[in-house]
């Protein structure tokens, strides 16, 4: 698309051009996003089994999780809570 833009001016430029290199990018888009879903199904499924160790952003989740439990018990690692 870009050659296209830069080459011609846009009263000699066909529309179809433009409208198929834009169809094109929401294909690649669709393409890219239903790779990453795969990804992501195939990756849960591998840590269900436990073949796979969990994400990063799972194990910061899970920490910030058990720290609102102490906290609501209203003890702290050292101890009692000051």
């Amino acid at each position: 698309m870009a050659v296209t833009m830069w080459s011609m001016n846009r009263f000699q430029r066909p529309g179809w051009v433009t409208g198929v290199c834009i169809a094109i990018s929401f294909l690649c888009a669709i393409f890219a996003g239903g790779i990453e879903w795969w990804e992501v199904r195939r990756r849960k499924k591998l840590q269900k089994l436990g073949l796979v160790a969990p994400s990063l952003e799972e194990m910061q989740a899970k920490t910030v999780l058990e720290e609102d439990i102490v906290l609501e018990n209203g003890k702290a690692e050292g101890g009692d809570m000051v």
